[in-house]
């Protein structure tokens, strides 16, 4: 039904072969879940890319204060972490995000995102930051001073229990991926401090679900091996992964604990 849904969207000079063809290379999951006349949008969004490193597009809905950030690159280890960090850069807060991996090593990853606070020159904010992208990608040390602007500690609010940061490992629910969950309070650089853990542990994302409920985060990620790209099944290195994601996270404390240390 969604294959027949989006065929009736094509445009007279795309042939329904080829769309078929591109159609037959996604995920399951990604057919399912995304409207048709979204798929459509990123199937356009992939043709014009051309010869370009990335192609984005930035859109709103209605009077929508959230921006949905539309991106299609190359399917390859740290550029979903690239993104994150290019948006912390640029003060840009994520709200939610996805990822998927597509046709001939090409990633679709959507982004929902917070607006600049300066609205009147928000064009020049988005050149800024895609150019920004542009750097990321060809230097890898590029967003490295980022590490520095992570918190070491954060405070919650009074009366508030805090609950630690923890991270879960599951190899038993998809027989192609390793599935990371991390749990924790939503912070700037969130997003880009977990993913660049991953990316320096040789993890590479393939499907991402991040979403923010309230001031909490759960973040879901599928990932392989960048050396193999299968599971990553040795127990040791695992663990090693584990503790690098919570060991750049900020301590959780209480705002008490905090102002009695200050």
């Amino acid at each position: 039904q969604k294959k027949a849904e989006i065929l009736s969207l094509k445009e007279d000079h795309l042939e329904e072969s080829e769309l078929m063809k591109d159609l037959e290379s996604m995920s399951r999951r990604y057919l399912l879940y995304m409207p048709a006349k979204d798929i459509m949008a990123h199937m356009n969004l992939y043709r014009t890319m051309g010869g370009r490193r990335f192609n984005w597009l930035v859109s709103r809905q209605g009077e929508s204060e959230v921006r949905t950030v539309t991106i299609c690159g190359p399917d390859r280890p740290g550029f979903y972490s690239k993104v994150a960090g290019v948006f912390f850069m640029n003060s840009l807060n994520i709200l939610a995000s996805e990822a998927y991996s597509w046709r001939e090593n090409t990633a679709l990853d959507i982004f929902k995102v917070e607006p600049p606070k300066d609205r009147i020159f928000e064009a020049e904010k988005w050149q800024k930051a895609e150019k920004d992208l542009e750097n990321a990608m060809q230097d890898d040390s590029f967003l490295e001073r980022l590490c520095d602007g992570i918190p070491a500690e954060m405070a919650i609010t009074r009366g508030q229990r805090p609950e630690p940061n923890q991270v879960k490992i599951d190899n038993e629910t998809s027989s192609f991926f390793t599935i990371i969950e991390v749990f924790t309070y939503d912070f700037p650089g969130l997003l880009f401090a977990v993913t660049n853990s991953l990316y320096k542990n040789g993890v590479d994302v393939k499907i991402a679900k991040v979403a923010t409920k309230v001031d909490q985060v759960i973040d879901i990620f599928y990932v392989r091996s960048c050396d193999d790209e299968q599971k990553i099944e040795s127990p040791e290195r695992l663990e090693t992964i584990k503790k690098s994601i919570l060991q750049t996270l900020p301590e959780i404390v209480s705002k008490e604990a905090s102002d009695e240390k200050n």
